[in-house]
């Protein structure tokens, strides 16, 4: 006796690649997280304290995944692409770079210990009662979390060698 085959019609995946038999699920995952970052990149050019630098390196690891072609085209981008071969060949953050880094993550810790407590929206949500009434353990998290990035940041050389 054979066994019966198994129906696969609920399956969205399947039903999906039969579809569209050359899509690939991860390679298309890939595409949506790199346009994803350099969208993440761009905001983070225009805002002044949210760095776009470590978005343009993420989105050009996800695009040498998903796409040849976008990939190349980002890493020989006139204003992005030298940030990123810098850092693929040589682990390179440039100083303009590290200050920049590091003033967003010292203003975020004192923008969370100074205006985020006393903010209305924030004082009425029960669950978030604890960390603000008490205004240490938030800044604390954060100011740590921050420290061991800033660490990494410092400890790269500024220039290749």
């Amino acid at each position: 006796m054979q066994p019966a085959p198994l129906d696969h019609s609920g399956d969205s995946r399947l039903r999906l690649a039969m579809a569209f038999p050359s899509l690939d699920v991860v390679r298309v995952g890939f595409l949506l997280a790199g346009w994803t970052a350099v969208g993440l990149g761009i905001f983070g050019a225009i805002m002044p304290l949210i760095p776009g630098t470590p978005f343009f390196i993420l989105a050009a690891w996800c695009f040498a995944r998903g796409s040849e072609r976008i990939h190349d085209w980002i890493v020989g981008h006139a204003w992005v692409g030298p940030i990123i071969r810098n850092w693929r060949e040589h682990r390179v953050i440039p100083v303009h770079a590290k200050i920049a880094a590091l003033l967003g993550l010292v203003s975020s810790v004192c923008f969370v210990a100074i205006l985020l407590p006393g903010h209305p929206a924030i004082a009425g949500e029960a669950w978030l009662a604890p960390l603000v009434d008490a205004r240490w353990p938030l800044p604390t998290v954060i100011g740590t979390i921050n420290t061991v990035i800033g660490a990494y940041i410092v400890s790269r050389p500024s220039r290749p060698r």
